[in-house]
Protein backbone atom coordinates (compact mmCIF):
# COMPACT_ATOMS: atom_id res chain seq x y z
CA UNK A 1 0.00 0.00 0.00
CA UNK A 2 2.87 2.39 1.01
CA UNK A 3 4.33 1.44 -2.54
CA UNK A 4 1.52 1.87 -4.44
CA UNK A 5 0.75 5.76 -2.27
CA UNK A 6 4.56 6.33 -3.58
CA UNK A 7 3.66 5.61 -7.20
CA UNK A 8 1.45 7.90 -7.29
CA UNK A 9 2.85 10.63 -5.50
CA UNK A 10 5.34 10.84 -7.71
CA UNK A 11 3.42 10.34 -10.63
CA UNK A 12 1.74 13.38 -10.24
CA UNK A 13 4.86 15.63 -9.22
CA UNK A 14 5.68 14.78 -12.84
CA UNK A 15 2.92 15.63 -14.47
CA UNK A 16 2.98 18.88 -12.49
CA UNK A 17 6.78 19.79 -13.61
CA UNK A 18 5.52 18.80 -17.58
CA UNK A 19 2.82 20.96 -17.58
CA UNK A 20 4.36 24.32 -15.58
CA UNK A 21 7.41 23.68 -18.43
CA UNK A 22 4.69 23.24 -21.47
CA UNK A 23 3.05 26.64 -19.96
CA UNK A 24 6.52 28.47 -19.76
CA UNK A 25 7.14 27.18 -23.40
CA UNK A 26 4.04 28.43 -24.53
CA UNK A 27 3.11 31.65 -22.62
CA UNK A 28 6.60 33.16 -22.08
CA UNK A 29 8.67 33.17 -18.66
CA UNK A 30 6.53 35.54 -16.72
CA UNK A 31 3.35 32.96 -16.03
CA UNK A 32 0.59 34.09 -13.49
CA UNK A 33 1.73 32.18 -9.79
CA UNK A 34 0.85 29.29 -9.32
CA UNK A 35 -1.47 28.98 -12.82
CA UNK A 36 0.96 29.02 -15.06
CA UNK A 37 -0.66 31.19 -17.68
CA UNK A 38 0.61 34.38 -19.47
CA UNK A 39 -2.64 36.41 -19.82
CA UNK A 40 -2.25 39.92 -19.77
CA UNK A 41 -2.61 41.16 -16.14
CA UNK A 42 -4.67 44.78 -16.15
CA UNK A 43 -4.94 46.76 -13.57
CA UNK A 44 -7.55 49.47 -12.65
CA UNK A 45 -6.49 52.68 -10.58
CA UNK A 46 -9.66 53.88 -8.57
CA UNK A 47 -10.93 57.49 -9.80
CA UNK A 48 -10.58 60.22 -7.63
CA UNK A 49 -12.45 63.45 -7.01
CA UNK A 50 -14.44 65.69 -9.81
CA UNK A 51 -14.41 64.49 -12.98
CA UNK A 52 -10.81 63.18 -13.58
CA UNK A 53 -10.50 59.79 -15.32
CA UNK A 54 -9.69 56.61 -13.80
CA UNK A 55 -5.91 55.71 -15.06
CA UNK A 56 -5.38 52.43 -16.52
CA UNK A 57 -1.95 50.95 -16.01
CA UNK A 58 -1.50 47.52 -18.52
CA UNK A 59 1.13 45.03 -18.16
CA UNK A 60 1.01 42.90 -21.43
CA UNK A 61 2.75 39.56 -20.54
CA UNK A 62 3.54 39.48 -24.49
CA UNK A 63 1.63 36.01 -25.24
CA UNK A 64 2.31 36.20 -28.70
CA UNK A 65 5.94 36.44 -28.86
CA UNK A 66 6.53 35.08 -25.32
CA UNK A 67 8.67 38.09 -24.28
CA UNK A 68 7.64 40.60 -21.36
CA UNK A 69 6.79 43.83 -21.73
CA UNK A 70 7.67 47.54 -19.87
CA UNK A 71 4.46 49.07 -17.61
CA UNK A 72 2.94 50.92 -19.64
CA UNK A 73 2.08 54.18 -17.03
CA UNK A 74 -1.31 56.41 -17.99
CA UNK A 75 -1.48 59.61 -17.06
CA UNK A 76 -3.78 61.29 -13.66
CA UNK A 77 -5.48 63.88 -14.66
CA UNK A 78 -5.53 66.60 -11.32
CA UNK A 79 -8.41 67.64 -9.65
CA UNK A 80 -9.38 69.84 -6.34
CA UNK A 81 -7.64 67.13 -3.87
CA UNK A 82 -4.92 66.40 -6.02
CA UNK A 83 -3.25 69.64 -7.61
CA UNK A 84 -0.54 70.14 -10.24
CA UNK A 85 2.53 69.92 -8.04
CA UNK A 86 3.85 72.48 -10.59
CA UNK A 87 1.11 75.48 -11.17
CA UNK A 88 -1.04 74.45 -8.05
CA UNK A 89 -4.63 74.53 -10.28
CA UNK A 90 -6.72 71.75 -10.12
CA UNK A 91 -7.36 71.36 -13.95
CA UNK A 92 -5.99 70.67 -16.78
CA UNK A 93 -2.81 69.31 -15.79
CA UNK A 94 -1.87 65.61 -15.12
CA UNK A 95 0.62 63.44 -13.78
CA UNK A 96 2.23 59.91 -14.20
CA UNK A 97 0.88 57.49 -11.85
CA UNK A 98 4.44 56.33 -10.62
CA UNK A 99 4.33 59.76 -9.75
CA UNK A 100 7.78 60.28 -11.41
CA UNK A 101 6.88 63.25 -13.94
CA UNK A 102 4.29 66.17 -14.57
CA UNK A 103 3.06 67.59 -17.34
CA UNK A 104 1.89 71.39 -16.81
CA UNK A 105 0.03 73.24 -19.30
CA UNK A 106 1.03 76.42 -17.49
CA UNK A 107 4.12 76.56 -16.61
CA UNK A 108 6.92 75.87 -19.17
CA UNK A 109 9.86 73.52 -19.42
CA UNK A 110 12.58 72.53 -22.01
CA UNK A 111 10.47 69.51 -22.66
CA UNK A 112 7.75 70.40 -24.15
CA UNK A 113 5.34 67.50 -24.78
CA UNK A 114 2.53 67.08 -27.67
CA UNK A 115 -0.54 67.93 -26.00
CA UNK A 116 0.88 71.29 -25.51
CA UNK A 117 2.37 71.25 -22.40
CA UNK A 118 5.68 71.08 -20.88
CA UNK A 119 7.14 67.95 -18.79
CA UNK A 120 8.69 68.58 -15.37
CA UNK A 121 10.53 65.64 -13.74
CA UNK A 122 9.70 65.00 -10.24
CA UNK A 123 12.37 64.82 -7.52
CA UNK A 124 10.21 62.48 -5.54
CA UNK A 125 8.24 59.59 -6.90
CA UNK A 126 5.98 59.01 -4.19
CA UNK A 127 2.70 60.55 -5.45
CA UNK A 128 -0.52 59.60 -2.85
CA UNK A 129 -3.38 58.81 -4.92
CA UNK A 130 -6.46 60.66 -4.98
CA UNK A 131 -8.56 59.32 -2.21
CA UNK A 132 -10.78 56.33 -2.59
CA UNK A 133 -14.70 57.46 -3.83
CA UNK A 134 -17.27 55.79 -2.10
CA UNK A 135 -20.39 55.90 -3.56
CA UNK A 136 -23.12 56.54 -1.09
CA UNK A 137 -25.92 54.24 -0.82
CA UNK A 138 -28.83 54.03 -3.17
CA UNK A 139 -31.30 54.91 -0.59
CA UNK A 140 -29.30 57.82 0.56
CA UNK A 141 -28.99 58.58 -3.42
CA UNK A 142 -32.38 59.32 -3.58
CA UNK A 143 -33.14 61.43 -0.82
CA UNK A 144 -31.13 64.02 -2.55
CA UNK A 145 -33.51 66.06 -4.03
CA UNK A 146 -33.55 67.55 -7.81
CA UNK A 147 -32.70 71.35 -8.64
CA UNK A 148 -34.63 73.06 -10.78
CA UNK A 149 -32.15 75.22 -12.68
CA UNK A 150 -34.04 77.14 -14.84
CA UNK A 151 -36.93 78.05 -12.32
CA UNK A 152 -33.54 79.30 -9.62
CA UNK A 153 -32.51 81.31 -12.49
CA UNK A 154 -35.95 83.02 -13.70
CA UNK A 155 -36.20 83.72 -9.78
CA UNK A 156 -33.45 85.60 -9.62
CA UNK A 157 -33.94 87.70 -12.96
CA UNK A 158 -37.25 88.20 -11.25
CA UNK A 159 -35.31 89.83 -8.35
CA UNK A 160 -32.40 91.21 -10.80
CA UNK A 161 -33.21 95.76 -11.16
CA UNK A 162 -32.66 96.80 -15.10
CA UNK A 163 -29.93 99.65 -13.13
CA UNK A 164 -28.19 96.45 -11.77
CA UNK A 165 -28.06 95.41 -15.07
CA UNK A 166 -27.05 98.32 -16.61
CA UNK A 167 -23.91 98.69 -14.63
CA UNK A 168 -22.39 95.22 -14.73
CA UNK A 169 -23.12 95.50 -18.76
CA UNK A 170 -21.09 98.85 -18.62
CA UNK A 171 -18.19 96.76 -16.60
CA UNK A 172 -17.51 94.27 -18.31
CA UNK A 173 -18.26 96.25 -21.83
CA UNK A 174 -21.03 94.54 -23.21
CA UNK A 175 -24.31 94.85 -24.59
CA UNK A 176 -27.30 95.01 -22.43
CA UNK A 177 -29.00 93.51 -25.06
CA UNK A 178 -26.47 90.43 -25.18
CA UNK A 179 -26.67 90.17 -21.27
CA UNK A 180 -30.63 90.14 -21.41
CA UNK A 181 -30.11 87.20 -24.27
CA UNK A 182 -28.19 85.18 -22.04
CA UNK A 183 -30.49 85.42 -18.94
CA UNK A 184 -27.68 86.33 -16.78
CA UNK A 185 -29.40 87.45 -13.37
CA UNK A 186 -27.80 88.58 -9.52
CA UNK A 187 -27.58 86.24 -7.67
CA UNK A 188 -27.79 87.85 -3.80
CA UNK A 189 -27.00 84.93 -2.09
CA UNK A 190 -23.79 84.45 -3.79
CA UNK A 191 -22.82 87.75 -4.20
CA UNK A 192 -22.39 87.50 -7.97
CA UNK A 193 -23.62 87.57 -11.82
CA UNK A 194 -25.37 84.01 -12.95
CA UNK A 195 -25.50 82.73 -16.47
CA UNK A 196 -27.27 79.34 -17.10
CA UNK A 197 -25.67 76.27 -18.75
CA UNK A 198 -26.91 74.24 -21.24
CA UNK A 199 -27.13 70.67 -22.07
CA UNK A 200 -27.13 69.90 -25.91
CA UNK A 201 -30.50 70.14 -25.82
CA UNK A 202 -30.58 73.69 -24.45
CA UNK A 203 -32.11 72.35 -21.11
CA UNK A 204 -30.48 74.21 -18.14
CA UNK A 205 -27.70 71.54 -16.31
CA UNK A 206 -26.73 74.02 -13.85
CA UNK A 207 -25.31 77.81 -13.47
CA UNK A 208 -21.99 79.51 -13.56
CA UNK A 209 -21.15 82.52 -11.30
CA UNK A 210 -18.93 85.99 -11.95
CA UNK A 211 -17.99 87.64 -9.13
CA UNK A 212 -17.10 91.69 -9.65
CA UNK A 213 -13.99 90.78 -8.75
CA UNK A 214 -13.88 87.97 -12.09
CA UNK A 215 -13.76 85.36 -9.99
CA UNK A 216 -15.93 82.04 -11.17
CA UNK A 217 -17.30 79.21 -9.79
CA UNK A 218 -20.81 77.17 -10.06
CA UNK A 219 -23.86 76.88 -8.32
CA UNK A 220 -22.98 73.20 -6.06
CA UNK A 221 -24.31 70.22 -7.36
CA UNK A 222 -24.17 72.37 -11.31
CA UNK A 223 -23.09 70.01 -14.39
CA UNK A 224 -20.97 71.88 -17.11
CA UNK A 225 -22.97 72.93 -19.81
CA UNK A 226 -22.67 75.24 -23.06
CA UNK A 227 -23.54 79.52 -22.74
CA UNK A 228 -26.43 79.02 -25.61
CA UNK A 229 -28.57 82.29 -25.77
CA UNK A 230 -32.30 81.63 -26.05
CA UNK A 231 -34.17 83.21 -28.78
CA UNK A 232 -31.45 85.05 -30.75
CA UNK A 233 -32.48 85.69 -34.85
CA UNK A 234 -28.64 84.38 -34.95
CA UNK A 235 -29.60 80.63 -34.72
CA UNK A 236 -30.76 80.99 -38.56
CA UNK A 237 -27.46 82.13 -39.21
CA UNK A 238 -25.32 80.02 -41.88
CA UNK A 239 -22.18 80.61 -39.30
CA UNK A 240 -21.88 79.53 -35.97
CA UNK A 241 -18.76 80.94 -33.45
CA UNK A 242 -18.22 78.93 -30.56
CA UNK A 243 -16.22 80.69 -27.72
CA UNK A 244 -14.78 80.02 -24.26
CA UNK A 245 -17.31 81.11 -21.31
CA UNK A 246 -20.31 83.48 -21.06
CA UNK A 247 -19.14 86.66 -21.10
CA UNK A 248 -17.07 86.26 -24.12
CA UNK A 249 -20.35 84.67 -25.56
CA UNK A 250 -22.14 87.76 -24.76
CA UNK A 251 -19.43 89.65 -26.55
CA UNK A 252 -20.02 87.82 -30.00
CA UNK A 253 -23.26 88.11 -29.21
CA UNK A 254 -23.33 92.06 -29.33
CA UNK A 255 -21.24 91.90 -32.03
CA UNK A 256 -24.69 90.49 -34.07
CA UNK A 257 -22.81 87.48 -34.26
CA UNK A 258 -24.10 83.52 -33.50
CA UNK A 259 -22.41 82.29 -30.95
CA UNK A 260 -22.44 79.03 -28.59
CA UNK A 261 -19.99 79.02 -25.42
CA UNK A 262 -18.09 76.28 -23.95
CA UNK A 263 -17.06 75.54 -20.19
CA UNK A 264 -14.19 76.37 -20.52
CA UNK A 265 -11.20 75.75 -23.21
CA UNK A 266 -11.34 72.20 -22.98
CA UNK A 267 -14.58 70.97 -21.87
CA UNK A 268 -17.77 70.23 -23.24
CA UNK A 269 -16.76 68.72 -26.53
CA UNK A 270 -19.17 66.06 -26.14
CA UNK A 271 -22.12 68.77 -25.03
CA UNK A 272 -21.10 70.72 -28.41
CA UNK A 273 -21.25 68.01 -30.00
CA UNK A 274 -24.89 67.39 -29.24
CA UNK A 275 -25.63 70.58 -30.35
CA UNK A 276 -24.21 71.08 -33.72
CA UNK A 277 -26.19 67.43 -34.18
CA UNK A 278 -29.14 69.34 -33.29
CA UNK A 279 -29.15 72.91 -34.98
CA UNK A 280 -27.67 71.15 -38.37
CA UNK A 281 -24.13 71.07 -40.38
CA UNK A 282 -22.86 74.83 -40.38
CA UNK A 283 -20.07 76.65 -41.00
CA UNK A 284 -18.15 76.58 -37.38
CA UNK A 285 -15.57 79.58 -36.44
CA UNK A 286 -14.02 78.49 -33.18
CA UNK A 287 -12.87 81.54 -31.18
CA UNK A 288 -9.62 80.36 -29.16
CA UNK A 289 -7.77 82.30 -26.26
CA UNK A 290 -4.54 84.06 -27.36
CA UNK A 291 -2.73 81.45 -24.94
CA UNK A 292 -1.49 77.96 -25.15
CA UNK A 293 -3.84 76.18 -23.38
CA UNK A 294 -6.91 78.23 -25.63
CA UNK A 295 -4.98 77.04 -29.07
CA UNK A 296 -4.73 73.59 -28.08
CA UNK A 297 -8.05 72.92 -26.90
CA UNK A 298 -9.30 74.62 -30.28
CA UNK A 299 -7.20 72.44 -32.46
CA UNK A 300 -9.13 69.52 -29.94
CA UNK A 301 -12.52 70.55 -30.39
CA UNK A 302 -12.24 71.21 -34.29
CA UNK A 303 -11.40 67.38 -34.88
CA UNK A 304 -14.05 66.42 -32.47
CA UNK A 305 -16.56 68.11 -34.59
CA UNK A 306 -15.26 68.09 -38.29
CA UNK A 307 -17.81 65.47 -39.20
CA UNK A 308 -20.60 67.39 -37.63
CA UNK A 309 -19.74 70.92 -39.76
CA UNK A 310 -19.36 71.86 -43.31
CA UNK A 311 -16.25 73.79 -42.51
CA UNK A 312 -14.11 74.54 -39.58
CA UNK A 313 -11.95 77.24 -38.95
CA UNK A 314 -9.66 78.32 -36.00
CA UNK A 315 -8.95 82.23 -35.23
CA UNK A 316 -8.05 84.18 -32.12
CA UNK A 317 -7.70 87.94 -31.05
CA UNK A 318 -5.56 89.95 -33.40
CA UNK A 319 -5.53 92.48 -30.54
CA UNK A 320 -6.45 91.38 -26.85
CA UNK A 321 -6.18 87.70 -24.87
CA UNK A 322 -9.95 86.78 -25.63
CA UNK A 323 -12.92 87.69 -27.30
CA UNK A 324 -14.49 90.26 -24.96
CA UNK A 325 -11.05 92.26 -24.91
CA UNK A 326 -10.71 92.21 -27.94
CA UNK A 327 -14.27 93.81 -29.17
CA UNK A 328 -13.84 96.04 -25.89
CA UNK A 329 -10.41 97.24 -28.56
CA UNK A 330 -12.93 97.99 -31.14
CA UNK A 331 -13.02 95.10 -32.93
CA UNK A 332 -16.17 94.81 -34.79
CA UNK A 333 -18.62 92.27 -36.70
CA UNK A 334 -16.94 92.80 -39.55
CA UNK A 335 -14.02 92.55 -38.60
CA UNK A 336 -13.81 89.16 -37.59
CA UNK A 337 -15.96 88.14 -39.73
CA UNK A 338 -13.51 88.95 -41.97
CA UNK A 339 -10.32 87.17 -40.22
CA UNK A 340 -12.68 84.11 -40.21
CA UNK A 341 -13.48 84.25 -43.58
CA UNK A 342 -9.08 84.26 -44.41
CA UNK A 343 -8.63 81.53 -41.53
CA UNK A 344 -7.38 78.20 -42.88
CA UNK A 345 -10.02 75.92 -42.84
CA UNK A 346 -8.98 72.71 -40.59
CA UNK A 347 -9.17 69.53 -42.48
CA UNK A 348 -9.51 65.94 -41.32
Amino acid sequence: MHLLLATIMARAAIDSFLWAHLAVCVFGNETTAGLGLGYANTVRLDEGYGTAPAAVAIRDKGVANGKGRRMKTDWLRVNRTRRCVICGKPDWCTFTVDGKTACCMRVESNQHMKNGGWAHQLVTSSVPMPPRHHPRPPHAQSRRPTCDWAEMMARWRGQTSPGALEGVAARLCLRLSALKAMETAFAKEHGAWAFPMRNGARQVVGIRLRADNGRKWAVRGSHNGLFWPQDVPGDLCDTVYICEGPTDTAALLGLDLSPIGRPSCSGGVDLMKAALHAIGRRDIIIVSDSDTPGRVGARCLAEAILHLARSVRIIEPINGKDVRDWASRGATGAVIECVARNAEVICG
